[in-house]
């Protein structure tokens, strides 16, 4: 419904009119003329009244537009909240799947982790005891070469792999990771160094998860690592 404003301008016209008509009709009234005074309320009266409603109408048009603007609007605000909502939600959720999925490969990694790491420490310490034939408890890459034993360990059970360097088998790359003081021989204490070096980053992990999340909720990715 429109708002008629070009209306009120016009009714407040009228109304002045006829408050000058009937001021007018109360100082003539004093004379001596009745016939005159009852025309002129015979005329005014009825004017008034008109204008009046007229005023009336026009404001209850104006009030009823506006009561409904206010509640278009109301609702549209409702409206604009609750989608917001929704679209925060969503995204929380989102967030909630990405960091589960996270979460949930880093345990992956921890439980490899935890399963390999022994695995390739008793490999490399068991080459030592096998392989000292001279009893330094230290091996050169000569005699690790030499050995015709093949590793009981799966590729496929460890994660610690050393890539193999240019020309290079990927044992003996590793012997080159092992040999920290870079004198051509590896020994028990160089093979626990790298040990605790991997079960500080197993530890950095496992902690990292259970920083992100609440404990109900890294106990609903799997079984804890322990």
């Amino acid at each position: 419904m429109s708002i008629q404003f070009h209306r009120i301008p016009s009714i407040c016209l009228k109304l002045a009119c006829v408050a000058v008509v009937t001021c007018s009709v109360s100082i003539s009234g004093s004379s001596d003329e009745p016939n005159t005074t009852e025309l002129d309320e015979t005329f005014t009266k009825p004017s008034m009244d008109l204008a009046l409603e007229d005023w009336q109408s026009e404001m209850s048009r104006v009030s009823e537009t506006m009561s409904k603007i206010s509640a278009n609007i109301e609702k549209a605000f409702e409206q604009t909240q609750a989608h917001f909502a929704k679209v925060q939600e969503a995204a929380e959720n989102f967030q909630n799947v990405a960091m589960r999925n996270v979460a949930t490969q880093i345990n992956s990694t921890v439980k490899d982790l935890s399963k390999s790491i022994p695995k390739w420490s008793s490999k490399w310490t068991s080459k030592i005891d096998r392989l000292d034939t001279d009893g330094d408890g230290a091996l050169t890459w000569d005699e690790v070469s030499a050995d015709s034993q093949v590793d009981s360990i799966d590729s496929d059970e460890e994660i610690f792999v050393v890539g193999s360097k240019s020309g290079k088998s990927s044992l003996e790359s590793e012997f080159e990771y092992i040999d920290r003081n870079e004198d051509g021989i590896i020994d028990r204490s160089e093979i626990e160094q790298i040990v605790e070096e991997l079960e500080s980053v197993k530890q950095s992990m496992q902690d990292m998860v259970k920083d992100q999340f609440e404990p109900e909720a890294f106990d609903n990715l799997g079984e804890s690592i322990k």
